[in-house]
């Protein structure tokens, strides 16, 4: 299954069909603990399921490139109000600026990643 955009409304139904087991309907994913949700959304609240960011960014990381992650990351620190944006970044500070440290030592590596992560808030 492909991933999406964490903005896209999309993802509850990928995060119901990843953790619903058997559904025979759109109204089988929408239940939870025997009662019908309105929405996706709702159903995916009602389940405590939300893949956290660092899931988010883990997943992508595998196959994703540098600026793609970039991206990813500016996406979830603005619109899904990250627990804890300085951890995430410490996280991912290797992989969200690979490319810089081809030509760059570590330290300005993460220099211009936080300089473009920047230009991209």
């Amino acid at each position: 299954m492909f991933t999406v955009n964490p903005i896209d409304v999309e993802k509850y139904l990928r995060i119901l069909l990843l953790h619903v087991k058997g559904p025979q309907s759109f109204d089988d994913l929408r239940t939870v603990n025997g009662i019908l949700c309105n929405s996706f959304q709702q159903a995916v609240e009602k389940l405590h399921s939300l893949i956290n960011d660092n899931e988010c960014l883990q997943e992508s990381a595998k196959y994703k490139m540098p600026m793609q992650l970039r991206w990813l990351f500016a996406i979830i620190c603005i619109f899904c109000s990250p627990a804890n944006i300085p951890e995430l970044w410490t996280a991912f500070q290797d992989e969200l600026s690979e490319d810089f440290q081809r030509h760059h030592t570590l330290p300005e590596a993460y220099n211009l990643t936080l300089q473009e992560l920047e230009n991209l808030f």
